[in-house]
């Protein structure tokens, strides 16, 4: 009963009597069986949830309309020599269509693709003073993965890592196996995070109660321990040479 106390609901009694005693351990093997079926369902109902709730912001806009729209302007654009801009629109166009793709979950290629487009804009924004790298082995690019996953994370170091006045912002995204899960590393050289904000982010990400900013890595980190259980998660590190970095694993098989 302790060990179901600490949370272990694969305990079971092994008592074969068949006395009063031999009824509360079959009593107690029941219980326990129905709290593992009401967390189930409720993992699957939140996980429904976020579903819908990422349908209905990826239905907020009629995809076709903002395709044509944004091609004229491109068009408009490349036709009196702004390049760049045309250049941009372009990459905004297909950062879109990949966005609002039907479905929850798309492979890891496609998600990096999603991610490359964003960073794209940013880098004919800022020319020489922005670059970002991607490094995936081929092999990865067809893994499943929940939609969403890493642009909120390159999102998040565009809005508070990036800092103008340098000329060196760099950020890359790494992706290795090892012991049956596969971890992507998102690095960057931006302003590292306070310590005390460090903590208390990552008390946002561990305890749900604790919700006053970082929503996109939160969102992140939640839907990670809803779709592959709690071991599983975003974990951020930061230091004033080194940069931030944020891991995150999913299985892999292989």
């Amino acid at each position: 009963m302790k060990k179901v106390e600490g949370g272990d609901l694969s305990v079971r009694l092994q008592d074969p009597r068949e006395d009063e005693l031999g009824q509360i351990s079959q009593s107690f093997n029941e219980m326990v069986e129905e709290l593992n079926r009401t967390i189930d369902r409720e993992y699957k109902s939140e996980i429904k949830l976020k579903q819908t709730e990422l349908a209905a912001l990826q239905a907020r806009v009629n995809p076709h309309f903002l395709y044509n729209t944004l091609e004229v302007i491109r068009m408009r654009a490349m036709s009196q020599g702004a390049s760049d801009v045309g250049e941009m629109i372009y990459s905004l166009a297909a950062l879109f269509r990949n966005s609002v793709r039907a479905g929850p979950d798309c492979t890891l290629g496609e998600e990096l693709e999603t991610c490359r487009l964003y960073l794209e804009l940013f880098r004919i924004r800022y020319k020489d003073r922005f670059s970002y790298a991607i490094d995936c082995a081929p092999a990865y690019a067809s893994v499943a993965i929940p939609k969403m996953l890493l642009q909120p994370v390159v999102e998040n170091y565009i809005v508070h890592g990036m800092e103008n006045d340098r000329t060196d912002n760099r950020i890359a995204i790494e992706v290795a196996a090892a012991d049956g899960m596969l971890q992507i590393l998102v690095v960057n050289n931006g302003a590292s995070i306070d310590p005390e904000r460090l903590r208390q982010i990552r008390a946002e990400l561990d305890y749900p109660e604790q919700r006053e900013g970082s929503f996109g890595l939160r969102s992140v980190h939640e839907r990670l321990k809803l779709m592959y259980g709690p071991d599983y998660g975003i974990e951020i590190e930061s230091d004033p040479v080194k940069g931030t970095r944020v891991a995150i694993g999913i299985p892999y098989a292989g």
